[in-house]
């Protein structure tokens, strides 16, 4: 029977508590400083990782599952003797969509365990040709990884690896305590929350576990999204709040963090991706598949990097408010958003937004919150009153005077028409997009188009790119705020005829 070597044991308490030095000393394989980071921070109950290509996302969660299995960190609660110790189960999960997606993690483990991972030429002088692992020849036990029936690899510690297809999830583990689960390619799994909530999560209390999802959002990734985000909501409220512990992480990669590639090699390739795509394979963002609503173009073209949030609103400037309430009918709630778009001069610019679930603040203090806004931005307000919070919101702000519309499938389908339309310049005679065909291309005429400029903002830009008219797992509360608000500012331009303008001054019209 193989004996566990005493080198393992030198540093046991180190090795134990740091997983970045077991990857690096016992394993040889450097980390870079983002890596670093995920492994430092990415310790809540659920953990979402969505980095661009060659970050190193396979080699880190290897990393941490040869980690947990070698030093058990789950039991550290309890106290053992070196043989109970050894003789207490303790297994760890990595899934993905398919089988052969779920084998990739324990190939890379089974690479560094032997000291067969190869490091590029610049790499050398300082970590040798291959990983100097000191788990060489005496780690693994038994390795199924590639049989047909239910896949594992088994440490010397006792620990065991379990590798599953997210279509075997249901009963393949239903009674089983894992320390540690893992899965690829995630935004590929339609019923991610529901999975999580039956399936994982109480699979993670008996040892106290957690859970980390790996891969870029896609098309059919709609819960994945919805996960990012609450995760990052997690996030900025605990930054705001020291009390208020996160039971979420979330963090971006970008190609350019792993320091260990050539940049003149990743600047090759970020010249010759298309535009959208370079998005995704250097920076790890979510592209739109050609079948949404608005288009990556427009939505990109409306960026301005050199606005931000304001506090309050300027003298002499038009500001109008608008609200959209939520609806309270959703499982993952809907949210209230207030947008201030200053539409003084063209391009209009939304200058604010206030984003938060419905159900985190009671209705009469959302009146409050548009109460404040109006004093900050005085100017007009607009409110959808079919929503359920909408629906008083007349009676309790009539003080504001302000314009209440009752949003149903025909004027819905008319504002979000006027959106798509002012991100192409609307009914301004200058901002006007105009395409010319130059060597069979189509391109812009004038750079300067479109008639809405905002920050760049992931909350918006995330919505604005996903929306879709026929999808209603779609989030599109940021998206109707704004629609309702140009709907309105645009039917209130003055019109041109053929033959001369309108001159009464329309955007006095309540």
């Amino acid at each position: 029977m193989k004996t566990i070597p005493n080198p393992l044991f030198d540093f046991s308490q180190k090795i134990r508590s740091e997983p970045i030095f077991f990857i690096e000393k016992m394993l040889g394989i450097p980390l870079h400083e983002e890596q670093k980071r995920w492994v430092t921070k990415a310790d809540c109950k659920i953990n979402i990782l969505r980095p661009g290509n060659r970050w190193g996302k396979t080699f880190v969660e290897a990393g941490l599952h040869i980690w947990q299995l070698m030093t058990k960190p789950q039991l550290t609660k309890n106290m053992f003797s070196a043989e109970e110790w050894l003789d207490q189960p303790y297994e760890t999960l990595n899934f993905g969509p398919a089988y052969e997606q779920a084998r990739e993690i324990p190939r890379i483990m089974k690479d560094m365990i032997e000291g067969r991972i190869m490091f590029p030429a610049h790499l050398q002088a300082k970590w040798g040709k291959t990983n100097n692992s000191k788990l060489k020849g005496w780690a693994i036990m038994e390795d199924r990884i590639e049989t047909e029936r239910l896949p594992s690899l088994q440490l010397i510690t006792g620990g065991k690896l379990l590798i599953r297809s997210y279509a075997d999830m249901g009963s393949a583990f239903k009674a089983k305590s894992l320390a540690f689960i893992s899965g690829d390619e995630c935004a590929d799994i339609r019923e991610l929350w529901t999975f999580t909530n039956v399936t994982l999560l109480p699979r993670v209390v008996d040892l106290s576990g957690m859970i980390h999802y790996v891969g870029t959002p896609q098309p059919e990734g709609h819960d994945y999204m919805l996960m990012i985000e609450r995760a990052q909501e997690q996030m900025d409220k605990g930054k705001a709040d020291s009390g208020y512990i996160p039971v979420m992480y979330t963090q971006k990669g970008t190609m350019y963090d792993n320091t260990f590639l050539d940049k003149n090699e990743i600047k090759k390739t970020e010249e010759i991706a298309d535009e959208a795509l370079r998005l995704q394979i250097i920076e790890g963002e979510y592209v739109e598949s050609g079948d949404k609503y608005f288009g990556y173009e427009r939505i990109a073209h409306s960026v301005d990097p050199n606005l931000h949030w304001q506090d309050e609103g300027y003298p002499n400037r038009k500001y109008l408010l608008s609200v959209d309430f939520a609806g309270g009918n959703s499982r993952w709630s809907d949210y209230t958003v207030m947008l201030v778009i200053d539409y003084t001069q063209e391009p209009f610019q939304v200058v604010y937004m206030f984003r938060i679930r419905g159900d985190q603040m009671s209705i009469p203090i959302q009146y409050e919150k548009v109460d404040e806004l109006v004093a900050k931005f005085p100017g007009k307000l607009i409110i959808d009153g079919s929503s359920l919070g909408g629906k008083n919101a007349a009676a309790f702000l009539h003080h504001l005077h302000p314009i209440v519309v009752e949003i149903g499938a025909k004027n819905k389908a008319e504002m979000l028409q006027a959106l798509k339309h002012a991100f192409d310049g609307g009914r301004s005679e200058k901002r006007k997009r105009k395409l010319i065909n130059v060597g069979g291309r189509l391109e812009d005429a004038v750079a300067d188009w479109g008639l809405i400029r905002y920050p760049k903002d992931d909350y918006m830009l995330r919505e604005f790119q996903n929306y879709k008219l026929d999808d209603k797992q779609i989030r599109q509360d940021i998206v109707m705020t704004l629609a309702q608000g140009i709907w309105w500012i645009e039917l209130r331009r003055p019109q041109q005829s053929r033959h001369r303008m309108v001159t009464v001054d329309a955007w006095s019209v309540v």
